[in-house]
């Protein structure tokens, strides 16, 4: 029972709050509470990983502003608009390649 009342406090439940919950929803608030603390390390380890293979790359190829960096906006371009004569030859070459389905004797 000491472990289960101190996995709680360490996952911010209070002293009072903890003799109030089920013992399914301590194991759910202690569940979410080691998942969250396993994605905080992943995302630790990935920056000191992405922090120790900048400091061993060459300075002088590092991109010079941050717009150098993320590189240059995308430019939107409006969707292609179709004639009815494309979309007439389109529907039928599809319709074309679309095999009836074969009657079974």
């Amino acid at each position: 029972m000491g472990s289960a009342l101190e996995a709680s406090l360490r996952a911010g439940v209070r002293w009072g709050e903890f003799w109030t919950l089920t013992p399914h929803a301590t194991r759910l608030i202690c569940r979410a509470y080691g998942e969250h603390w396993g994605t905080v390390t992943e995302l630790s380890m990935a920056t000191a990983y992405h922090t120790a293979a900048l400091g061993l790359s060459d300075p002088k190829k590092f991109p010079r502003t941050f717009s150098d960096w993320y590189g240059k906006p995308v430019r939107e371009r409006a969707p292609k608009q179709q004639s009815e004569q494309e979309f007439s030859a389109a529907f039928l070459h599809w319709a074309l390649s679309v095999s009836p389905p074969e009657e079974a004797n």
